[in-house]
């Protein structure tokens, strides 16, 4: 995570000594929380909470345009469904490191 975060925070930070770091980790964290992770499909907020976050965008068209906002969602389905797409990628990734460990060993 770390690896991930802490060079995305560093090219949002203005100052050249980076001490206005901490004005940054919201907009690091919508960022983290909306990319589409690869294992899963989804993005972490979209499995913890069963809809996609509103941008800045949304809100503003949705003050313009009233929508009925239909957030009966299943939450436990999306959650089984990237459960589902996790043990998929992690096989996938057990097959690729097992073939490069027996191309290894003869």
């Amino acid at each position: 995570m770390n690896r991930t975060l802490v060079p995305m925070i560093a090219s949002m930070c203005k100052r050249e000594d980076g001490k206005d770091w901490d004005q940054h980790i919201c907009n690091a964290s919508i960022a983290l929380n909306s990319h589409v992770n690869k294992s899963t499909g989804k993005p972490p907020f979209e499995i913890m909470y069963g809809f996609q976050p509103r941008t800045k965008l949304d809100r503003e068209a949705a003050s313009i345009f009233e929508e009925d906002n239909d957030n009966d969602v299943d939450i436990e389905g999306v959650r089984e469904q990237a459960h589902g797409m996790i043990t998929r990628a992690q096989a996938r990734q057990k097959a690729q490191f097992d073939k490069q460990m027996c191309s290894k060993e003869v």
